[in-house]
């Protein structure tokens, strides 16, 4: 008994790490994917480094009317550290109507800022207590899985309290006209201010860089599934330990699927259970989690514990096959 408990601690074990890395793996994948929100609505353009372009200002007030003027919306993506948390940070100005970045998200209260809001630099959705700029209203706050970062999405006004104005923006155009006139008045004002060596070529951004945090977490799963496969081989080792009380349910009529079930099946289907069950107490119990990560999570321990039962099944049902051979023609179980 000591022995199989064991055992079904170590599958449970096992099953509860599948489900912990489909977590771990998918904080990290949201995290870039917030990070990479305005990179997937639109375009990326850059502001050059010259003395000439950097007053905030100034760079504001040409960015806005580029934008009102062709109708489209101006982002600015930070990140950072505060006070020991990541932060995430949107700075946005929609020239006309709505941005799609709010699609990306998901609010866990409150409501996103109106364009007008944005526009007048009066409101913004923030999971930051301490993000309350004078005049500023809290309208919303996103949700963030685990509460791991700070997410803010805020008008473009407030970008340049925390970052210069060169770097990199995204401009998100209904179409590749718009997207040109809106470069090519802002290159107009560089040019006029006094940046005459920048060129139309220095305002396209580079193309977006992954992370590989992401890919550290999936490379971790492998470790519950190694735990799965030792289980599996002490499973079987524990058939071929217990040779003699195999060979003796054979002989009193047991099938061989039951004589697996008394031997270790029961404790191979306790720990899938224990182990599906605890996988969604971690997607439920977890900060910010939602109905897609608790089905994802579900989804990864069941298809684990469906596979550790059906490894364990069919591999025992042949070692009971053959102990039961063996032992009759050795006259072992007399």
């Amino acid at each position: 008994m000591g022995v199989r408990a064991a055992w079904c601690v170590l599958l449970t074990g096992a099953l509860l790490g599948t489900s912990a890395t489909v977590v771990l793996g998918e904080v990290a994948h949201r995290e870039a994917r917030d990070r990479g929100a305005g990179q997937r609505v639109g375009e990326a353009f850059a502001w050059p480094d010259h003395p000439a372009l950097s007053d905030p200002g100034e760079t504001l007030a040409v960015l806005e009317e580029a934008a009102t003027e062709t109708g489209t919306t101006v982002i600015r993506s930070v990140g950072g550290d505060a006070v020991g948390r990541p932060t995430v940070g949107h700075f946005v100005f929609p020239g006309s109507g709505e941005t799609r970045l709010f699609a990306e998200y998901s609010l866990a209260s409150g409501r996103w800022p109106a364009a007008g809001e944005l526009r007048a630099a009066t409101a913004l959705a923030t999971t930051d207590a301490a993000e309350r700029p004078d005049g500023v209203v809290t309208t919303g706050v996103p949700r963030v899985l685990a509460h791991r970062y700070e997410l803010t999405v805020a008008p473009l006004a407030l970008a340049f309290d925390r970052v210069p104005t060169a770097g990199l923006y995204t401009l998100e155009a209904p179409d590749r006209d718009r997207r040109d006139r809106f470069l090519e008045r802002i290159l107009a004002h560089m040019v006029q201010a006094g940046a005459t060596e920048v060129v139309r070529a220095d305002l396209e951004g580079p193309p977006p860089a992954g992370g590989h945090e992401e890919g550290r977490v999936l490379a971790s799963g492998a470790v519950p599934w190694l735990l799965g496969a030792v289980a599996v081989l002490v499973a079987l080792a524990m058939l071929v330990r217990d040779a003699r009380t195999v060979g003796v349910l054979r002989l009193l009529g047991y099938s061989r699927r039951l004589v697996w079930y008394r031997v270790v099946g029961r404790w191979a289907l306790l720990a899938a259970v224990l182990g599906s069950a605890g996988g969604g107490a971690i997607a439920v119990l977890l900060p910010g989690a939602d109905a897609d990560l608790l089905l994802r999570t579900l989804a990864a321990s069941g298809a684990a514990a469906g596979a550790v039962v059906l490894s364990t099944a069919l591999g025992g049902i042949l070692v009971i096959q053959r102990i039961h051979a063996a032992e009759l023609m050795k006259g072992g179980l007399r």
